[in-house]
C-alpha cells in the first residue's frame, strides 16, 4: 500500500507537472507565437491569461460535485479534456481558438487541484501529508524550473506546435496509470444542495484559521505567476538574453523553489507548521526585498534573479505547511475546501498576470512577500484562529 501511495503521489504531481508546462514549455516561444499570429505584445499575453482564467473558474463547482460523485470521475474528466485542449493547440491557425484551448486548458487544472489534493489529505496524516505536498510541488515546480529549457530545446529541432502535441500524448499515458493507482478517497458521497454549498464557501471566507494562511500562498503564488508572465519579454527583449540564456535563468528561480520543498522535509520532524512558515516568509521577503533594490539598479538582471532565488526558497519552504493548517480547519467537507482553497489560488495567478500590465514585476514580488510577512504576524499572534 505505501508503494501504491508513493506511485499515486508520482501520477498526481505528474499530471499536474504536464498541465503547468503547458505553459512554460511555450514561454520562449511567445515572441515567435507572436509574430505568427500578427498580435501586439498585450494579445500574446493575453494567451497567458486565458489559461489562468480557466484554473480559477471551475474549483467551486467542481468540488461540490468531487464530495457527490467521487476524487476520479473529476479528475478523468479534467485529464480527456487536457489533452483535447493540448492536441488543437498544437495544430490551429486561429488566435481565438488557441486561446480558448489555453482557457480549456486552464480549466484541466483545476481538475487536479480539487481531486488530486483531497485525495492526499484524505489518505495521509499530517506528517505524511505535508511530505506528499512538498514532492508534488517539487515535481510540479519542474514544469517551471524545466518547462522553458525543455521548449527551447524542442525549438531546436522542430515547431513551436510540438510542445502540445507531446504534452497530450504525456496526458494520456499519465491517465492510464492512475485508473489502475488511484483510490476514491469519498466513503460517504454528499448530496448537492447549491444553497448549502454557497453558504459553506462564505463562511469559509470568515475563517480566518482557513483564510490567513490561504491568502499568504496566494501573495507567493500572485508574485511566481508576475515573473512566470513578464520574465521572457523582459529578459529576452528588454536584457537581450537568448532562448537558452533564459531557460537557464527561469531554470534557477524554479529549482530554487524545488530546494524549499526538500527543506520541508528536514524540519517538518523538528519544527511545528507555524515554525516552518516563519522560516519560508522571512526568507521570502529578503527575496522580495532584493528585488526592490533590482528596480533602482535596473542594468543588472542578475540581481533581480538573486531576488527571485531568495524568494523562491521562501515559498517553496512554507508551501506545503500553509496548505496543511488551512485543510485541518475542521467542520467543511474536504472536497469544499480544497475548491475554496485552489479557486483563491488561482483568483491570485489572474491578478498576478494582469498587474504585471500596469506595475512593475519587482513591485509586485515585494508588495507580495511583505503582505505575507504581515499576515503571519497577525496569524501567528492569534492561535485561537
Amino acid at each position: 500500500m505505501k508503494n501504491n501511495f508513493l506511485l499515486l503521489t508520482l501520477l498526481l504531481a505528474a499530471f499536474e507537472a504536464i498541465t503547468y508546462l503547458s505553459t512554460d514549455m511555450y514561454l520562449p516561444a511567445l515572441p515567435i507565437i507572436q509574430t505568427e499570429f500578427h498580435l501586439t505584445h498585450a494579445q500574446v499575453q493575453l494567451t497567458l491569461t486565458w489559461w489562468f482564467i480557466g484554473a480559477s473558474m471551475l474549483q467551486l463547482i467542481l468540488g461540490p460535485l468531487a464530495d457527490k460523485w467521487g476524487r476520479r470521475p473529476i479528475l478523468f474528466f479534467g485529464t480527456i479534456i487536457f489533452s483535447v485542449a493540448s492536441f488543437i493547440c498544437g495544430y490551429t491557425d486561429s488566435y481565438f481558438l488557441f486561446t480558448v484551448c489555453r482557457f480549456l486548458q486552464g480549466c484541466s487544472v483545476c481538475t487536479v487541484l480539487v481531486s488530486a489534493y483531497a485525495t492526499i489529505h484524505e489518505l495521509f496524516d499530517t506528517k505524511h501529508a505535508v511530505k506528499a505536498v512538498a514532492l508534488m510541488s517539487a515535481i510540479t515546480l519542474l514544469a517551471p524550473a524545466l518547462g522553458p529549457l525543455l521548449g527551447s530545446l524542442v525549438m531546436k529541432f522542430a515547431n513551436w506546435r510540438v510542445n502540445f502535441s507531446g504534452l497530450a500524448i504525456s496526458c494520456l499515458f499519465v491517465t492510464i496509470g492512475l485508473v489502475f493507482v488511484m483510490p476514491e478517497t469519498l466513503k460517504k458521497p454528499r448530496s448537492i444542495k447549491i444553497g448549502k454549498t454557497i453558504k459553506q464557501y462564505i463562511e469559509l471566507a470568515y475563517v480566518l484559521g482557513f483564510l490567513l494562511p490561504t491568502l499568504m500562498v496566494c501573495l507567493e503564488f500572485a508574485g511566481f505567476i508576475s515573473w512566470i508572465t513578464a520574465s521572457p519579454l523582459l529578459l529576452m527583449t528588454h536584457f537581450k538574453l537568448t532562448q537558452i540564456e533564459f531557460s537557464f535563468c527561469q531554470l534557477i528561480v524554479f529549482a530554487s523553489f524545488i530546494v524549499g520543498t526538500q527543506f520541508v522535509k528536514l524540519l517538518i520532524d523538528k519544527k511545528t507548521l507555524i515554525q516552518i512558515v516563519q522560516v519560508g516568509v522571512t526568507t521570502a521577503c529578503i527575496g522580495a526585498l532584493i528585488c526592490l533594490i533590482s528596480f533602482f539598479i535596473s542594468a543588472y538582471y542578475e540581481i533581480l534573479i538573486l531576488g527571485m532565488i531568495f524568494y523562491a526558497i521562501g515559498s517553496g519552504l512554507m508551501s506545503s505547511a500553509l496548505n496543511r493548517l488551512a485543510m485541518e480547519v475542521e467542520g467543511y467537507p474536504m472536497g469544499t475546501k480544497t475548491a475554496f482553497y485552489s479557486f483563491l489560488i488561482s483568483v491570485f495567478g489572474v491578478l498576478g498576470s494582469l498587474l504585471i500590465n500596469y506595475f512593475y514585476l519587482t513591485w509586485i514580488v515585494a508588495v507580495c512577500g511583505f503582505a505575507s510577512l504581515f499576515l503571519y504576524y497577525y496569524y501567528a499572534s492569534n492561535k485561537n484562529l
